[in-house]
């Protein structure tokens, strides 16, 4: 291992790598990343090439088998399903490329296409890599990461610089650091050896349907909500989103509130030695506190990120959609007897429940009554971050974003308006609930398009395509997402026909990738509830 500064190529990747081993194994924490790369790398892949000390097919083997190492953090285990080999919690670990630097000119360059490369060759769960794709990004490099996602089965992980850029600049981060901004946690925004970071999952679809029951919770006499009309005091469509609205806003209040005296991350006293001095050795690599000379949780960071995950977009616009159009559209039901067979878990209610499913109109299908819901809904959520005054450095940002909470949150849930029964999954991320999108690709991009993900960045949708799809198309819709608005996306290329069959027979599907929520990995490796998720996700 090297003594003192990397002097070439090699060393400077072995150098990250006991850095990274230290942060993941002794310190215990998660969600590391690289960060970017191909830029801080970019100076010795210069050196080398120039003197001959290197060639490029040789940095890409040396890039390549720095990949395979992260895949000995965690094991190749899904982080839900087989325990770790290691004292460390389970985490996933991202290489940032490409992306635009603050005068607007495009950052992606030889070492971006080099980690490409490297990340085909790898082909495996570990490291995501994430494409920062940017006005800026040429055309070739973006047909080289969509060829590369391609070939890597869905292992390319794309992020629009365009929002997440704005969307930090919004809050309050300068344009130099929001444009060094990198991946995190699957889809959390994070600015490199600048901030410390929290993430607080947040029951969405819950807060609904205490909405919908007078700002009661199941178990509680009294509404912990209080200010909400009962169920038959609900006239109008516009009063089902006010009082959803009026949740929203007291559940954010209290829950940030509460968490303002909690303001360390989880990560940020390593351990103690019997009540003896702490060790931070993860405060040698942020910037802020070696020029300060203070640790991070003594106050030397300039940003501390608290991002507040959302669950539930879509089952909570597709309810609104069937309240909209029975109860006051149409007048088929009252309110409450909609709630009554919600309560009921649609008992001896199949024949509305088949029409709810089959024809109500759905989020994810360019239908403007739809998207429009889903837009008030998302901007109720930011809206509600943004009205509580954060402590100071602090940035406060609303996520729609689900990891597998929509499957926990979903367990302990009564079924909901849309025809969910009672204990089944939420939708996940901010994409539509699974199998409810079915007008295409261009339908699906364009009903995301109208989420405010400028003033939210952060999130995450998954397309699962039954064929593979040359790069050039690839590309092509990469490019007009991003134009529209959209913010985070992945793919996975696999029929459902195969993985019904890798469900059943594992042996012969050991290497397929799928991509789940922000990261990929193996099929055959989760847990069944994960895997009838995937094979349930819409076909395209």
């Amino acid at each position: 291992m090297p003594h003192g500064l990397a002097s070439d190529y090699f060393s400077a990747l072995q150098s990250i790598w006991l850095v990274h081993l230290l942060v993941s194994c002794l310190i215990g924490g998660r969600d590391y990343a690289f960060g970017r790369m191909d830029q801080y790398l970019l100076p010795y892949y210069h050196r080398d090439i120039a003197s001959g000390r290197l060639d490029r097919d040789t940095a890409v083997w040396f890039s390549a088998n720095f990949m395979m190492k992260a895949n000995e953090i965690t094991g190749t285990a899904s982080q839900h399903f087989k325990p770790k080999p290691i004292p460390s919690a389970g985490n996933k670990q991202y290489i940032i490329i490409g992306g635009s630097s603050v005068d607007g000119a495009d950052d992606a360059n030889e070492l971006s296409e080099v980690l490409l490369d490297a990340a085909v060759l790898c082909a495996m769960p570990q490291p995501v890599v994430v494409v920062r794709l940017a006005d800026a990004s040429s055309p070739a490099f973006l047909d080289r990461a969509a060829s590369a996602s391609v070939a890597a089965q869905g292992l390319i992980h794309f992020m629009n610089d365009r929002t997440f850029i704005s969307g930090l600049i919004r809050k309050g981060v300068s344009p130099e650091d929001a444009c060094d901004y990198t991946a995190r946690g699957c889809s959390t925004v994070d600015i490199p050896a600048r901030t410390a970071c929290r993430d607080e999952f947040l029951d969405a679809t819950g807060w609904f349907l205490a909405a919908l029951r007078g700002g009661r919770v199941p178990g509680e006499a009294h509404p912990r909500y209080p200010g909400v009309p009962e169920p038959a005091k609900l006239h109008t469509f516009e009063e089902v989103l006010s009082a959803l609205a009026t949740v929203v806003n007291q559940a954010i209040s209290t829950i940030i509130t509460m968490n303002d005296a909690r303001t360390e991350p989880y990560w940020e006293c390593s351990f103690t030695n019997d009540g003896g001095a702490h060790f931070h050795f993860d405060a040698l690599l942020l910037r802020d506190c070696i020029e300060q000379g203070r640790l991070h949780c003594q106050g030397a960071l300039r940003y501390v990120v608290r991002v507040h995950h959302f669950a539930g977009l879509a089952t909570i616009t597709d309810s609104l959609m069937t309240i909209k159009r029975l109860v006051f559209d149409e007048g088929r039901l009252t309110f409450p007897e909609l709630m009554t067979a919600c309560e009921h878990n649609f008992a001896g209610q199949e024949a509305l429940r088949n029409d709810i499913l089959h024809h109500i109109p759905k989020f994810g299908n360019d239908i403007p009554e739809v998207d429009v819901i889903a837009a008030r809904v998302a901007a109720m959520l930011r809206d509600a971050v943004d009205a509580v005054t954060p402590l100071p450095r602090h940035i406060l940002i609303a996520s729609l974003y689900s990891l597998t909470n929509h499957y926990i949150f979903g367990k302990s849930l009564m079924a909901t308006p849309d025809g969910r029964l009672a204990g089944e999954p939420l939708s996940e991320n901010h994409s539509p609930t699974y199998g409810m999108d079915s007008a295409g690709t261009t339908a699906l991009m364009s009903s995301l398009a109208h989420l405010p993900f400028a003033e939210m960045p952060s999130g995450g949708l998954n397309v699962k395509f039954a064929f593979t799809p040359d790069a050039p198309r690839l590309a092509a819709l990469l490019r007009t997402f991003f134009r529209m608005g959209g913010a985070i996306i992945g793919f996975t290329f696999v029929t459902r026909a195969t993985l019904e069959d890798a469900r059943q027979r594992p042996e012969p599907y050991r290497s397929l990738l799928v991509r789940q929520t922000g990261f990929s990995e193996y099929f055959t490796a989760l847990p069944d509830f994960e895997q009838v998720e995937m094979i349930n996700r819409t076909e395209h």
